[in-house]
């Protein structure tokens, strides 16, 4: 009897950081900088010293090399302060090698967190991971690992190089993601096109890109 073999690919390798490169760990609208210390039983061990992390936490590694920006989705397995504060990271999904326009700059002073304000699905209150925002025609888009939909409410904050924040509500209008990849991008519109807040964030995403 004939066997038939499989077709199915293998999954992709995962990509990491070269042992002491410069890494950041991006949770809650936050970003630790770091570098990783060593690999080990699996997990990423990153020398981050203002990373305070409870276990099974979910996170993004975020790095440079040649290829460009990456980010890999990871689970906070456990943290030690002997001999040096370290956060050890289980990934949970494949590394992804994203565009400059996604990423941003990473020594950017904007920052991003947002959360959901009301949503069929998802209770209010929960907490965003944003890895960046931008303009995307006449909407504001961010990448996020959340699966949100169209019709929900968020709000999106950011601090300016001033030290002000701003809170602009946004209502979801489009959620555009790829096979075999765990970020999307989430389209938004205004909830009211007229606010202050709308205008200074546009105004801050347009001096960032400008930058």
């Amino acid at each position: 009897m004939l066997r038939l073999l499989s077709r199915r690919s293998a999954p992709p390798p995962l990509v990491t950081p070269q042992i002491n490169a410069r890494v950041s760990i991006l949770t809650d609208g936050a970003r630790y900088g770091g570098r990783l210390d060593d690999i080990v039983d699996g997990c990423l061990v990153v020398a981050a010293p203002d990373a305070e992390l409870v276990p099974d936490r979910p996170v993004l590694l975020e790095w440079r090399d040649a290829a460009g920006v990456w980010q890999l989705p990871a689970e906070v397995r456990q943290q030690r302060r002997s001999p040096f504060p370290t956060t050890w990271l289980l990934p949970s999904g494949i590394s992804e090698c994203i565009s400059e326009g996604q990423a941003g700059d990473a020594d950017s002073a904007l920052r991003f967190t947002a959360r959901v304000v009301e949503s069929e699905r998802i209770t209010p209150g929960t907490r965003i991971p944003v890895s960046t925002a931008q303009l995307a025609g006449d909407r504001v888009a961010f990448w996020t690992i959340l699966p949100l939909a169209p019709g929900d409410h968020v709000e999106l904050a950011t601090r300016t190089t001033g030290g002000d924040t701003i809170r602009a509500g946004l209502v979801v209008g489009a959620v555009h993601t790829r096979a075999g990849s765990w970020l999307g991008r989430v389209d938004c519109d205004a909830e009211n096109p007229s606010s202050p807040a709308i205008a200074r964030l546009v105004e801050q995403l347009l001096q960032a890109s400008a930058a």
